[in-house]
Formats: C-alpha cells, sequence, structure tokens
C-alpha cells in the first residue's frame, strides 16, 4: 500500500505538469485494480511444479466444491485485499508462466517439424524407446519374481539341479563301496607266464615260494607268516601281500597234508595291496587243470580233481585231509565267488602229480590250539566300512 501511496502523493504533487506520464500512471493503476482470471491461475498451478502462496490459495478454492463464480469471486476478493507489491507478484507469476507456455509451445513445434523431415529418425528413436520399456519390464519383472512368488520353471531347475546333485553323490558312494564289481572283469594278473612250462624231471627251482598258473597267466607270491586266522584284520594285512598259506594246514611236499592257499578275487580299489586281483580268475580253472607251487627249491604239481562253490561259513574246508578222497597229498585253493563279491567262496582242490607224492617227507604235527575262524576270509573291507566300522 506504500508503493500506491507514494504514487498518489507523487501524482498530487505533479499532477498537471506531465500529462503523459500521468496517463500512464493510471493505466498502471488500472491493471493492477483487476485481478488475473481464476481460471487462468488455475491453469498456471497445474502446470508448475512448485507453488507461492497465491497459487495455493487458487488450488485449495479449485478443490473445494464451489462453483465457478464463487470461486471467482472469492480470488477477487483476495487479489484486492493484497498490498500493492503482492499484486505485482502475482502478475508477474502469471506473465511467466505464459512466457513458459509460449516457449513449451515453440519448442513442440521445432520437435513435430524435425520429425516429419525425418520420420526414420523418428520411427528408430520410437523403436529404440520400445524396445527399452521392454527390456525395462523384463527386468522388472525378473526382479519381482526374485523377490516374490518363483515361477514354475525355477521350481523344475531346483528339482533337476536336486535329483542330480544327489544321483551324482549316490553314484560316487556306489564306486568308492562297489568298484570292485567293475573293475574285476578288467583285470589280467600277468601276462608271461603263458607258455612257461612245468619243471618235472625234479630240477630245482628258486627259493621263493610261488603259484604258477599257466591257464590264467598267473604267477604270485605265496606269503607264509604265523597269524591266527580268527583275527580278520590279521589275515587282511597278510593278504595285502599276495597269496596266503593258512597256517595249521601242513606244507608241500608232505604226505597225508592239505596245505591251504587263499587269495583275494577282488578288492576295492581305495584299499592297500598289490594283491588284491590275484585270484580274479581261479573260477576259470577247471576239473583236469594244473596249477604248481614252489617251495623251497622244489616245485609241486596238483592238478585239479574237486570244485565247489560254498558259503562263507563252510570253514570244515580248511581241515580236509587227503585220506578223506583217497589221496596221498593234495593242496587247495580259496578265494571269493562270484568276483567281485563276498557272499560265497570258491574251493578248488588239487591232487599233487610231481613229484611223485609217495616220495614225500612224513608230515608234522599240526599245533592243535590254533582257533578256527567262524567264516572263511573274504576281501578286506571297503573304505567307508573302515572309516564308519559298517
Amino acid at each position: 500500500m506504500k508503493l500506491k501511496k507514494g504514487r498518489d502523493d507523487n501524482s498530487d504533487s505533479n499532477a498537471g505538469k506531465n500529462p503523459a506520464a500521468d496517463l500512464i500512471r493510471q493505466k498502471i493503476d488500472q491493471l493492477y485494480d483487476s485481478e488475473p482470471s481464476a481460471i487462468e491461475e488455475q491453469k498456471e498451478i497445474e502446470s508448475s511444479g512448485t507453488h507461492s502462496k497465491h497459487q495455493k490459495f487458487i488450488a485449495e478454492l479449485s478443490a473445494s466444491d464451489e462453483s465457478l463464480a464463487s470461486i471467482q469471486q472469492k480470488w477477487h476478493e483476495y487479489y484486492q485485499s493484497l498490498p500493492e507489491n503482492e499484486k505485482h507478484q502475482v502478475w508477474q507469476e502469471y506473465y511467466e508462466q505464459h512466457s513458459r507456455a509460449k516457449k513449451l509451445a515453440k519448442q513442440k513445434e521445432i520437435e513435430a517439424i524435425s520429425l516429419s523431415e525425418n520420420p526414420k529418425s523418428a520411427s528408430h528413436k520410437h523403436d529404440e524407446s520400445a524396445e527399452s520399456m521392454a527390456d525395462l519390464k523384463h527386468k522388472v519383472l525378473n526382479k519381482v519374481n526374485a523377490g516374490g512368488k518363483l515361477k514354475a520353471k525355477h521350481h523344475v531347475k531346483s528339482i533337476v539341479f536336486a535329483l542330480s546333485f544327489a544321483s551324482f553323490i549316490t553314484l560316487v558312494l556306489f564306486f568308492i563301496t562297489n568298484n570292485q564289481r567293475f573293475i574285476t572283469p578288467f583285470i589280467q594278473p600277468s601276462q608271461k607266464v603263458a607258455a612257461a612250462p612245468f619243471i618235472t624231471d625234479g630240477s630245482s627251482v628258486g627259493p621263493e615260494t610261488k603259484i604258477i598258473i599257466p591257464k590264467l597267466n598267473l604267477e604270485a607270491n605265496i606269503v607264509i607268516e604265523d597269524f591266527d586266522p580268527a583275527d580278520y584284520n590279521a589275515t587282511w594285512d597278510i593278504l595285502e601281500k599276495g597269496v596266503v598259506m593258512y597256517p595249521n594246514t601242513g606244507v608241500p611236499g608232505e604226505k597225508d597234508r592239505n596245505p591251504v592257499f587263499f587269495g583275494h578275487s577282488s578288492n576295492n580299489i581305495f584299499n592297500h595291496g598289490v594283491a588284491k586281483f590275484v585270484f580274479v580268475r581261479l573260477h576259470e580253472l577247471e576239473i583236469g587243470d594244473t596249477y604248481a607251487i614252489n617251495y623251497k627249491g622244489t616245485q609241486y604239481v596238483y592238478k585239479v580233481f574237486g570244485r565247489y562253490v560254498v558259503d562263507k561259513t563252510a570253514v570244515e574246508y580248511l581241515d580236509k585231509l587227503p585220506a578223506e578222497y583217497g589221496k596221498v597229498a593234495m593242496s587247495t585253493l580259496i578265494t571269493c565267488d562270484p568276483p567281485g563279491t563276498g557272499y560265497k567262496r570258491l574251493i578248488l582242490q588239487g591232487e599233487q602229480i610231481s613229484p611223485n607224492p609217495s616220495e614225500n617227507a612224513a608230515p608234522k604235527a599240526l599245533t592243535q590250539n590254533t582257533s578256527t575262524p567262524a567264516e572263511v576270509p573274504s576281501n578286506a573291507p571297503s573304505l567307508l566300512e573302515r572309516l564308519f566300522n559298517w
């Protein structure tokens, strides 16, 4: 109001001195005496990001249920109550808004002309925009699915992965515990003795104690040590070294004795020892086939006359004597059957045919305090059986 008063005072003092200036002042006063239309102010508010207090006032009026005439009347009263400087502010906001609107319209017109001159570019931009929106939608959907409910394909993938992993672990464990069943058919203990002749003329052989089976290409050391057959751990340790001659069953070259020899037909590849598969092909021997045992410089040749597959508890075959079969001297070979399992035992009995068994030495007395095992020894325990005592 001070501004208006100043103009009035100035007008009074200068009235009539400058008619042109007086006319301009009157026009300005008339301009600020009337406010912008309430409708124009409402449009200004809708297009403006931030609102002044005048714009907030008209916004509140517009949001009310009053009629347009009532809104216009209240806006008029509000405007007339404003001091001169704030009236000027209202008009300044009005002009600024119209200026922005003109610039925006001009910019849109330029863009429209540019698009009409280059429609391919416009189409390309539209395609890029559509593609970007599609990508954005896809990403948003993926995030929503990942953070919320999973798609059916995600469940299927999870199930397939779980089943595949479980199958892999099962196969690994099965191979660890049963690999001998798969490896056994590919084992060939030796390839160098197929044509090795037996010595039947009484000539001496080397001092090594060994077994030779030409039909099987087998030549293996025989381990002779004192151990308790009822102690399975001790028996397995001895069997890791080669074919084992059971204690208290006699030795080759004695009358009325039946030395018993045991060897693995297969064993777990994770177990120790060099004789895991020494008797893997023993089941190929038939009645009438021959094998030889070198003992203390003499080679004793045996001819198979008995072949049996028995339960693992058939320990009586450890104590059989030649007289029960009408023989002078014999030997027995034992291994697990079928190869790769420990369910049964394969028993092969051979009659001594060279040298003449009637020339054998008298038998030495057997030790009577050796305990008898409950089972004929089998393959050594697997890795898991050793770890968990299964």
